[in-house]
């Protein structure tokens, strides 16, 4: 009888230890690596609705700028060399590369102007004209650029305010030699 006794306890012990471990692996959502990325659901520049799930799967640059910021209109060129690059790779976790430009402008007219001139030639644009308090913004907690590579289960793999540390994790993560 003690043996069952113990048997039984060592099993509940066992399925309690399983059930923490697994919520263990679930990754909270936020903005630092390893996080699961919070969701985007918005209204695209050109009308069209984006969500989160409709890029999963896919290597996922999320982008905050603005046209009004130097630094970011020189890295609108590595942007594009980044998606020509990286575009129809196989990555560890993802098949493909998408950017989801979220501009901090205020004024549509200048994005649109650099849009054109830096040949943002990506279907991914979003503008709210609410700048750096835009709901966005404040779910990303981002107040000027930064940048967030997510792969295709969801989780940020990358993130900092410039593209080298994006353009090293692609490289690192990219399974097309």
């Amino acid at each position: 009888m003690r043996k069952i006794k113990l048997a039984l306890s060592l099993i509940v012990i066992g399925l309690a230890l399983l059930s923490w471990a697994d919520k263990a692996m679930t990754p909270a959502i936020g903005t630092e690596p390893g996080n699961q990325a919070p969701n985007i659901e918005t209204t695209l520049l050109n009308g069209e609705k984006l969500t989160m799930s409709h890029l999963r799967g896919k290597m996922i640059l999320v982008d905050f700028w603005a046209s009004f910021n130097a630094n970011d209109r020189i890295e609108n060129h590595t942007k594009a060399a980044l998606l020509e690059s990286y575009g129809q790779n196989n990555f560890l976790k993802g098949e493909g590369f998408v950017i989801v430009s979220i501009s901090l402008d205020r004024f549509k007219t200048p994005l649109i102007t650099a849009i054109s001139n830096d040949n943002l030639n990506y279907s991914y644009h979003v503008f709210d004209a609410r700048g750096s308090e835009s709901p966005l913004a404040a779910t990303w907690n981002v107040k000027e650029n930064s940048k967030y590579l997510i792969d295709g289960e969801g989780r940020i793999v990358a993130a900092g305010n410039n593209l080298q540390v994006i353009e090293d994790a692609l490289q690192r993560l990219s399974q097309n030699s």
